[in-house]
Order: structure tokens, then sequence, then C-alpha cells
């Protein structure tokens, strides 16, 4: 596969920002009106659609974290995949905590929160990997 262009980093990662952004909030904005568009309608092939439509900004969160990974130089790609294996871990831990959790009363939570939670801790990480120990 053809390397993308090399831009500077400040370019490169404005890219990532505003394409990450649009992506997550397209996933998000389709898990809160998810419910109340199936609650509204009765076509199957159209509740099909809408139960299907989350799948579209997840696989473009994937695409913008490639092309920034393919943007970036070494050591930025370093960082990125130590910040990835750090919010992974925190993802197991807190899901797997808070299931434990449910045990004892807390409200079930739906798997489609992972990701999101997933992105919560990728950001923390990545601030966390900028700090000096």
């Amino acid at each position: 596969m053809p390397a993308l262009p090399t831009i500077p980093a400040k370019v490169a990662e404005r890219t990532y920002v505003m394409e990450m952004a649009i992506a997550a909030a397209a996933y998000v904005g389709l898990l809160y009106v998810r419910r109340p568009l199936l609650a509204a309608t009765s076509d199957p092939t159209l509740d099909t659609v809408i139960k299907l439509a989350p799948i579209i900004p997840v696989y473009l969160i994937a695409l913008v974290v490639w092309r920034h990974y393919r943007r970036i130089d070494e050591y930025a790609r370093l960082r990125l995949l130590e910040a990835l294996a750090l919010a992974g871990g925190f993802t197991a831990l807190i899901t797997t905590t808070y299931i434990i959790l449910e045990d004892i009363g807390l409200p079930h939570l739906e798997l489609l929160w992972t990701m999101p939670l997933f992105g919560v801790c990728w950001a923390a990480a990545s601030f966390l990997r900028q700090r000096p120990c």
C-alpha cells in the first residue's frame, strides 16, 4: 500500500482530530437516536437499517486511525501504539469491573458503549504518556 503524503506533524494532528471528531460524533449521535427511531418505525427494512447504522462510523473511526498512523513518523507511531495498548488495558479493566459491579445493583450498560469508553481511555492514556514520570 502506498504511503500517504508526508505532511507536517501539526497539520497531521489537526487533520486527525477533525476527522476523528466527526466520526466519533456520528457514532455517539447514532447511538442516542437509535432507540427513539426504532420505537417510531414499524417497517422491518427501515428497522434493520437503523440497527446497522452505527457500523458505518465504527469503520470510519478505524479508517481515521489508520490514515493518521500512515501519516506520522516512527516516534509518533510508537507513542500512538503505546497509548492504544494502555487504552485497551484500561478499557478491559473498567468493563470487567463494571460487569462485576452490575451484580450488586449498578444498571446494565450495552456493549455498544465500549467504543466511546475506549476513546476516553485512549485520550487519557495519550495525556498520561505526554507527562514526565
